[in-house]
């Protein structure tokens, strides 16, 4: 097996360390711009963002240095140096993300990426392609409609990018003729589907054959496709969701943990807290504890 360069070595990285502590994740902007030159302040906004040009030529400037953009160019930004661009004629996508703090493990997760983006080059040169404006499009759509299971959402479009900026790294610096993107297009839908599928069904438990049964696909293959366009397994996409319904059930309702816990298919309110403290670190008491002291 080939050798990996040393920026698909630190999007690996990136990907595993996102994928490995979505409750520390929190997508934040996503958006496209258009010929407006910025000045974003050192440690304002976003802690991180990742912007793609699409049209012109940009000229972008951090800690001192300037750097010149142009179709088909990605940018990793530590917002902890700040960074402007000058009006131009140009078009760019972009998303943001912080990573919460609030924990030893998110102080962690913070440093670990804030070093995978020192790692990374500022700037690399993908070409234009048109599964990467999807990706951010989808991004954009998600944060502007923000439908049930957003947040979600938002975190998996961002894996998905990140994985399909991998694999367009992979087929540039590669000089294997057999390597070529995965096309998922096949399946759009079907993902979509699902998704909505699991959404619904936060509360229930997902049996996998009954759900390759459903789409007349075997369940190790349904499973396949769906990890591979969304960055994760069914299951786990599902407990994602229960988490992120739970959160908003602790913070907008008055339900104790015991009728949370039922809302979300689980037996007890001790089951249910031993669930969320495996899957963010702090216990549904401890979450709500933290809401009341930041109000």
């Amino acid at each position: 097996m080939a050798k990996l360069d040393p920026a698909t070595v630190q999007l690996e990285s990136l990907i595993h360390a996102v994928q490995s502590n979505m409750s520390f994740i929190e997508v934040t902007s996503a958006f496209k711009w258009a010929d407006i030159g910025w000045h974003v302040p050192p440690g304002v906004r976003a802690d991180f963002e990742i912007k793609y040009v699409a049209r012109g030529q940009i000229a972008l400037q951090q800690a001192g240095l300037s750097i010149a953009g142009s179709p088909g160019d990605l940018f990793f930004l530590d917002n902890q140096k700040g960074h402007s661009c000058e009006h131009g004629t140009f078009t760019l996508f972009s998303f943001g993300f912080n990573v919460a703090q609030n924990a030893p493990e998110g102080k962690r997760l913070y440093e670990q990426i804030q070093a995978i983006f020192a790692k990374l080059p500022q700037k690399l040169k993908l070409d234009i392609h048109g599964r990467m404006i999807r990706r951010y499009t989808e991004l954009n759509k998600e944060i502007s409609v923000r439908s049930f299971g957003y947040e979600v959402n938002l975190k998996c479009l961002m894996v998905q990018l990140l994985i399909e900026v991998m694999r367009i790294c992979l087929v540039i610096r590669s000089s294997a003729s057999n390597i070529t993107p995965y096309q998922y297009n096949k399946y759009t839908d079907l993902i979509s589907d699902i998704i909505v599928y699991l959404q619904e069904n936060a509360g229930e438990h997902i049996d996998l054959h009954e759900l390759g049964g459903k789409y007349m696909l075997n369940p190790r293959y349904l499973n396949r496709i769906f990890k591979g366009a969304t960055g994760f397994p069914i299951f786990r996409y599902h407990q994602m969701i229960k988490v992120e319904k739970a959160k908003k059930l602790l913070s907008t309702s008055g339900l104790n943990l015991l009728e949370i816990a039922m809302e979300l298919g689980f037996e007890s309110s001790q089951s249910f807290s031993k669930f969320y403290k495996k899957m963010t670190l702090i216990t549904p008491s401890e979450y709500r504890k933290m809401l009341k002291e930041s109000e």
